[in-house]
């Protein structure tokens, strides 16, 4: 639970952070309904902090898959689990 509170409220300050280097708070919506290049470069920014900041103290939470899932794909074998979840 450590890693998933603390992973989101990490991502959430290098957000903000990251729009307000990238100074995409200020900046307007093209002509053309699309969004300029400082919106682009917060956003990057905003992954790039969340990653290393994460990383480096230890509060990465990736994803994990579904029981049974994989396995159906040929990544890892079924267990028996998963072979009684399916009938």
């Amino acid at each position: 639970m450590y890693n998933v509170l603390l992973g989101h409220l990490i991502g959430l300050a290098a957000g903000f952070v990251a729009v307000w280097v990238a100074g995409a708070a200020v900046s307007r919506v093209l002509e053309s309904g699309t969004r300029g290049g400082h919106r682009v470069a917060a956003a990057v920014l905003a992954m790039a902090l969340t990653l290393l900041v994460t990383l480096a103290i230890g509060a990465s939470h990736p994803p994990r898959p579904r029981p049974g899932w994989s396995s159906r794909w040929g990544q890892w074998p079924a267990s028996s689990h998963d072979a009684r979840a399916r009938g």
